[in-house]
């Protein structure tokens, strides 16, 4: 009521500088949050997500350290900027994959500024928000070590040749 009659108030509010004062200095919403912001830059691994049709909008700090690129090269880089060319087909299919709801986790390589290969076990999920946007939501773990563990595991026959040789 006012001044005795019936009446309605209606508020509008411009929530936009509140929802971009949640983003971190890349502009990233996700991280913008001030508890899961320094938890994601404190994992050893890379943390990624990709809206789908617009590209990467949203990393870790160590996305940045591993790749060498800068937090206006990663804003909206397609997926393939991070793969060696030989992963591009593989990629597409995991986009389909995760677009309809899928998941996908291999190794494989991450690509850096300086052309570098280096070994990731990759795990990518589909997310899709309350508003029907689609993301792929990624994580990555360095297996280099294992990697060169793997190259230097040498034929069963002769590991067994060696083992029985030094046996006492």
């Amino acid at each position: 009521e006012y001044d005795g009659a019936p009446a309605a108030q209606v508020v509008i509010d411009d929530v936009t500088a509140e929802r971009t004062a949640g983003s971190d200095s890349h502009g990233n919403v996700a991280r913008g949050n001030a508890f899961t912001g320094p938890l994601l830059d404190s994992i050893d691994s890379v943390f990624f997500v990709f809206e789908v049709g617009a590209g990467l909008i949203d990393w870790n700090d160590r996305v940045e350290a591993v790749t060498g690129y800068d937090a206006e090269t990663l804003a909206g880089a397609p997926p393939s900027l991070f793969l060696p060319e030989a992963y591009h087909t593989r990629a597409e299919a995991d986009i389909e994959t995760i677009l309809d709801g899928g998941s996908v986790r291999y190794d494989g390589e991450i690509l850096t500024i300086e052309d570098e290969r280096i070994p990731y076990e990759l795990h990518v999920a589909s997310y899709e928000n309350p508003d029907g946007q689609r993301f792929a939501v990624g994580i990555g773990q360095e297996i280099r070590e294992r990697v060169e563990r793997a190259a230097q595991v040498r034929d069963p026959k002769e590991q067994l040749e060696t083992v029985v040789e030094h046996f006492p």
